[in-house]
Parts: C-alpha cells; structure tokens; sequence
C-alpha cells in the first residue's frame, strides 16, 4: 500500500493496530479474573468499558482496511490494465 501511494493510510492503520493492542492488554487480566470467578463492581465496569472500546476500535478499523485493499486493488487493476494497453499498442505499432 506505501508503495502504492497509500503511506500515511499505512501510518494509521499501524497506529491503529497499536492502539488495539493496548486495549486487549489492559482488558485481557480482567477477562481472566472474570472467567475465574465473579469480579468486583469497578472491575466489572472496566470489563464492559474495555470490551465496548475493543469492539469499536476493531469495527472502524476493519472498515478502513476493507476500504483500503479495495482502493488498493483498484489501484493495483488500474495500473496493470494500463500497462496491458500499452504493450498491446506497443505491439501494434510494430506490426
């Protein structure tokens, strides 16, 4: 994607995975505590905090990676087609 153009979506996309990550760090003890046994009230309330903003953080960026390789793509498409039209007019002016 960077060598497509794409550089600074790239940058935000990695600062994204990043944020994510720091997110399934923090929630991650609390699922533990959780799946051994019931949590206090204010750790309960940080489990469902963290599990929202996991959800919502991974939705809006598989949203942005979707759009991304199908920008890419079309990028990618539209570069080989043209490459194609100009070896067929390559090939025709030889003729």
């Amino acid at each position: 994607m960077a060598e497509a153009g794409d550089g600074d979506l790239v940058a935000l996309l990695t600062e994204e995975h990043d944020s994510i990550r720091a997110v399934a760090d923090e929630l991650t003890p609390l699922a533990r505590a959780a799946a051994a046994g019931p949590l206090a009230a204010a750790e309960t309330a940080a489990l469902k905090r963290l599990m929202t903003e996991l959800v919502e953080r991974q939705v809006a960026h598989i949203q942005k990676e979707s759009m991304a390789c199908c920008r890419c793509s079309t990028t990618c498409w539209t570069k080989k087609q043209t490459a194609s039209s100009r070896s067929r007019t390559l090939r025709a002016e030889r003729s």
